[in-house]
C-alpha cells in the first residue's frame, strides 16, 4: 500500500515543482499555475502517508495524527487555491473571510514542521535531508507571513519540491529493495 502512495505523492511535488517553475519563467499566475497547485494539494493530500511511512520511524497513534493533520490541511489548502482564483480575490481577502482556513494553514504548518524532525530523528534518510527540510519549511513559513520578495519564496518552494521529491525516490527504492531481496527463488 506505501508504494502506490508513494507515487501519488512523487506526483504530487512535481506539480508544486512544476508550477512554481511555469509561475517563474511566464510571470503570471493564471490557470495552469493555479490548477497545478491545486493538483499538488490533493496528490499529497492523498500520498503523504505514503511518504510519512517510508522516511520515518513513527508508527501508531503518531503516525496517524500527524499524517491525517498534514493530509486534511493539503486537502483543505486545494479548496484555499482554486477558492482564490475562481473568487479573483487574493489570499488574504479569503483568509479574511473565510478564518478556518488559517487553522489548516496552523495545522499544516504543525504537521510539516513535526514531519521534519521526525525525518531527522529517523536514519532513513540522509540526515542533511531531513535539516534542509526543516530548514526550508521554516523559511517558507516565514517567507509567506512576511512580505518577501517573489523570487526569493519561488527558490524555496523549488529546492522543497525537489528535496521531497528525492525523498519519494528514496523510500520507493528502499521498497522496491525490499521486494527484490524477499521474493522467492523461482527455481
Amino acid at each position: 500500500m506505501v508504494k502506490p502512495l508513494l507515487m501519488i505523492a512523487m506526483a504530487g511535488y512535481s506539480c508544486w515543482l512544476l508550477s512554481d517553475l511555469l509561475e517563474v519563467f511566464s510571470g503570471q499566475y493564471g490557470a495552469p499555475v493555479a490548477y497545478l497547485t491545486a493538483a499538488f494539494h490533493l496528490l499529497v493530500g492523498v500520498g503523504f502517508t505514503g511518504l510519512f511511512r517510508s522516511v520515518t520511524t513513527a508508527r501508531g497513534w503518531l503516525l496517524w495524527v500527524m499524517t491525517g493533520l498534514v493530509s486534511i490541511s493539503h486537502l483543505a489548502l486545494a479548496a484555499l487555491i482554486l477558492h482564490v482564483y475562481w473568487s479573483g480575490d487574493g489570499v488574504r481577502v479569503v483568509l479574511g473571510t473565510y478564518p478556518v482556513y488559517l487553522l489548516f494553514l496552523l495545522g499544516w504548518a504543525v504537521g510539516i514542521l513535526v514531519f521534519s524532525l521526525l525525518v531527522i530523528r529517523s536514519g532513513r534518510v540522509p540526515v542533511l535531508a531531513g535539516w534542509a527540510m526543516l530548514f526550508g519549511f521554516v523559511l517558507l513559513i516565514l517567507s509567506r507571513s512576511m512580505a518577501w520578495p517573489a523570487l526569493w519564496i519561488h527558490f524555496i518552494t523549488v529546492a522543497l519540491s525537489a528535496l521531497l521529491i528525492y525523498l519519494c525516490r528514496l523510500g520507493l527504492r528502499r521498497i522496491f529493495a525490499q521486494e527484490f531481496t524477499t521474493r522467492p527463488d523461482p527455481r
